[in-house]
């Protein structure tokens, strides 16, 4: 899952990643289209300082959120606790940080 959600970022944002986290929760969601439920791991990724997107035709905008503007444009509350997550703890740096390490 960390390979392909890296492959993913990259391709999307057409930025390099240095870093990878898993953010400690697992995103439950129930697909009524197929009649599923989804469970999507949650990564953080760190990039280099003033990296430039360069969006996938995929994507027609992007922005750099500070963590109430990010959690108020998200769907699910999952992605919410996983925001407050990643701004609290990975954000942060240190030795909480680096158990969330993946690469």
């Amino acid at each position: 899952a960390r390979d392909a959600a890296m492959r993913a970022a990259a391709r999307a944002t057409g930025l390099t990643i240095t870093e990878a986290y898993a953010a400690d929760f697992v995103n439950q969601v129930y697909d009524h289209t197929r009649d599923a439920i989804v469970l999507a791991p949650v990564f953080a990724f760190a990039v280099p300082p003033r990296a430039r997107i360069e969006l996938s035709e995929d994507f027609g905008d992007y922005a750099w959120c500070e963590r109430e503007e990010a959690t108020a444009r998200t769907i699910w509350s999952g992605q919410r606790w996983a925001i407050r997550h990643i701004d609290e703890v990975i954000g942060l740096g240190g030795p909480d940080a680096e158990f969330y390490r993946v690469q």
